[in-house]
């Protein structure tokens, strides 16, 4: 965050040391996003989610624009999202996070990944069965997720690499400082150094362009980067351009 000079963890909202950050929420992203857009055309647009998401600096965030429904489990999400369906004119968006959180945590071929993998297909069915005629049911997924092994997990330590700044995420790292030290950690890491404004899509905005690293650090498909401040703790990540990690499932009920 430029305006602010340091790193900040956007999904917590603190700094890569722990400590909270304070900001205008709503402003991180701008104008306009897709909730204001479907506003600006007489849509409703709404979101279900858990409800202690509610008011949390990355709800603020993210859904500036959107009404929010908060939901206490399973049954809720289901129950809400079919009942606010009932109304004409209105985009719901309604997020189911267990998946992502089992993968991260306990990996792909874990038993709490299958529960969680369960839950999604519940969710599914409980709101195909729910929705009014008319209704349109559409599942995506954010992201892919990549596992790795401890041996897999590269964590950059060395002194020398202490100016650099880093950001992003283990599969794609922003890099700030000397061009040189760059090159040698993607020399160390088998890694590949790209333009990152050059991945985005048309027209991105001035300030989007200014949180970019000089470079972005893609890592190889079999290994993680962990600059400090990285959560060594997960079993998958994401952030690169492999396939497992990009092509995501698009189901139309």
């Amino acid at each position: 965050m430029p305006d602010l000079d340091q790193v900040v963890n956007s999904l917590k909202w603190v700094s890569l040391s722990g400590e909270p950050v304070t900001y205008d929420f709503p402003s991180v992203l701008p104008p306009d996003n897709l909730w204001e857009r479907l506003r600006a055309r007489r849509v409703e647009p709404i979101t279900v989610q858990p409800g202690d998401f509610s008011g949390s600096p990355l709800s603020r965030t993210l859904y500036r624009g959107a009404r929010f429904e908060g939901a206490w489990d399973v049954d809720d999400l289901v129950t809400a999202t079919a009942q606010l369906a009932g109304e004409p004119n209105r985009f719901i968006f309604t997020y189911v996070p267990h998946v992502d959180f089992a993968g991260h945590v306990f990996g792909l071929a874990s038993t709490e990944f299958a529960d969680a993998m369960r839950i999604a297909v519940s969710v599914w069915e409980g709101i195909a069965a729910a929705l009014p005629p008319g209704a349109a049911l559409l599942g995506t997924a954010d992201h892919g997720l990549l596992e790795f092994d401890e041996e897999q997990k590269v964590l950059i330590r060395e002194p020398r690499f202490d100016s650099l700044r880093f950001a992003g995420d283990t599969r794609g790292v922003h890099l700030w400082g000397d061009h040189d030290l760059m090159k040698e950690l993607a020399t160390m890491t088998g890694g590949e150094l790209v333009d990152p404004v050059g991945l985005l899509g048309p027209s991105p905005t001035e300030v989007t362009k200014s949180r970019l690293g000089q470079k972005l650090l893609l890592s190889p498909d079999n290994r993680a980067l962990l600059p400090k401040g990285f959560d060594k703790r997960l079993r998958c990540y994401h952030g690169g351009l492999s396939d497992a990690e990009v092509k995501i499932p698009l189901l139309i009920g």
